[in-house]
């Protein structure tokens, strides 16, 4: 599984050593690869998440395409949708 993290406004990035220390530093070294250099986003997973859920727009969440890719293929949707 591959994960990619963005930073959110409002909210400091921890520090490597700190994350180093909780994870381990192999744990830690792939997670700061997974960083993409964004500007910070408006938006949590959580949010997007529970909008999805309620079947309400994301758009001012997520950048266009990952709108798209969560609706094509019906993700957070509650089952049987």
């Amino acid at each position: 599984m591959t994960f990619a993290t963005v930073p959110r406004a409002g909210h400091a990035v921890a520090g490597w050593e700190e994350i180093a220390t909780a994870v381990g530093p192999e744990r830690a070294a792939a997670m700061r690869a997974s960083v993409v250099p964004a500007d910070p986003i408006a938006g949590s997973a959580t949010a997007v998440r529970e909008r999805i859920a309620r079947g309400e727009d994301v758009s001012d969440l997520v950048p266009e395409p990952v709108a798209r890719f969560l609706e094509e293929r019906g993700l957070y949707r509650p089952k049987g949708d």
